[in-house]
């Protein structure tokens, strides 16, 4: 449930979203990198903004980050996530992932989770 990596749903035969973001990052200098949709609520939001933020540093700020809460409930539970409520799990994540962009400790006590993304804010975000 921590990795991000289903770009369209879980179930999908797709690659990791992270891994593909990361070559991309290493293989272009020009052109935009944009995340299809990533089911948010169905990762851990500290560790999608530490994933993204290293895409957006990996890029030079050339990201952009498509998320959502996917329709299909088999994925939640192939993940043995909670279906319901995603709506407000996915608004909480994204407060979440703009503090741990700010370089806001994840708790008290803690050092801030990094690196910080290239740009200001974060990556954008695009609801899908």
């Amino acid at each position: 449930m921590d990795e991000p990596g289903g770009a369209r749903t879980v179930t999908f035969t797709s690659h990791a979203l992270t891994v593909q973001l990361a070559a991309a990052a290493a293989l272009t200098e020009r052109v935009r990198l944009w995340t299809t949709v990533v089911i948010l609520p169905a990762h851990n939001a500290v560790q999608v903004a530490k994933d993204m933020a290293s895409v957006d540093r990996l890029s030079e700020g050339r990201l952009t980050l498509g998320i959502g809460v996917g329709g299909r409930a088999q994925d939640y539970q192939a993940i043995d996530g909670d279906y319901t409520n995603r709506w407000q799990r996915m608004d909480d994540q994204v407060a979440t992932m703009r503090r741990i962009w700010a370089q806001e400790p994840p708790f008290a006590g803690s050092n801030p989770v990094g690196p910080p993304p290239v740009q200001a804010g974060g990556p954008p975000l695009v609801a899908g």
